[in-house]
């Protein structure tokens, strides 16, 4: 994967929650820019998880960005 295409969906506006599939078929949750980081080689990334731990993955393991629905608000019926 391309830097760059990482780069895009972190900084895409308005943010969307985006998950990282890698080579195995497992994906990594990145639920807001501030849980990713790049680190200064460029080859990896830092992915923090729900309990602040962080996963490593090497840009050549990530196979596709999967960005998911954005959740639909459900109106309220008004009394």
């Amino acid at each position: 994967m391309e830097s760059s295409a990482l780069r895009n969906a972190r900084d895409r506006r308005p943010i969307r929650p985006f998950q990282l599939v890698i080579n195995s078929g497992d994906k990594v949750s990145v639920p807001h820019p501030e849980f990713i980081s790049f680190a200064p080689d460029a080859k990896s990334v830092i992915v923090w998880d729900k309990a602040n731990a962080p996963v490593w993955l090497d840009l050549d393991s990530i196979s596709a960005i999967d960005f998911r629905e954005a959740p639909r608000k459900v109106p309220r019926k008004k009394a």
